[in-house]
């Protein structure tokens, strides 16, 4: 990462994350080995003898990995109301796929950026609705099955896939408000 000021005399520069009082390096570059613990915003101040510190725009070092489910793997709903069935990652690149399944039929498959590819169901209303975001590198796709009936409940499978691999999770909606 590197920060420039313009400033007579050369300003002297100090890195620091976001969260910590550690000063990262002196210069104006900083190099770090991309671990969990160094991930993290970054931001520098460049200072003169003459003049007050000026704060950069933060710099995000993120470690992109293989989408991993994070959802509560029961979720609950009510007979003849619109329920949904969340399905978020830990964080991971968001060039990540999202698919719903439900019996083994293809409900939905799209992206992050709300756009959902295909037709959501075959029947032609407005049975299923699924959102889906990306948000500091957290994938959240959500399905919404409206007027909901008793075949509705049961198990919707949920897969996340991009470069670095795939996950699945199957996502057991029960009928009758959390226990």
């Amino acid at each position: 990462m590197t920060c420039q000021a313009d400033s007579h005399p050369p300003p002297s520069y100090t890195w620091y994350r976001v969260g910590d009082n550690k000063v990262y390096s002196f210069t104006s570059s900083l190099t770090t080995t991309a671990t969990n613990t160094s991930e993290g915003s970054y931001y520098c101040q460049g200072r003169t003898s003459q003049s007050s510190s000026e704060r950069s725009n933060l710099a995000k070092l993120v470690i992109l990995r293989r989408p991993v489910i994070a959802s509560q793997q029961t979720q609950y709903g009510d007979l003849l109301s619109n329920v949904s069935v969340v399905c978020t990652s830990n964080p991971t690149s968001e060039n990540t796929s999202i698919s719903w399944h439900y019996k083994a039929e293809l409900l939905a498959r799209g992206y992050p950026t709300g756009l959902v590819v295909g037709r959501v169901h075959d029947v032609g209303d407005d049975k299923y609705a699924v959102v889906n975001t990306a948000k500091e590198y957290v994938i959240e796709s959500t399905i919404t099955i409206n007027n909901t009936t008793v075949e509705d409940f049961g198990v919707y499978t949920c897969t996340l896939e991009n470069d670095l691999g795939t996950d699945t999770k199957n996502i057991l909606l029960v009928n009758g408000g959390k226990q």
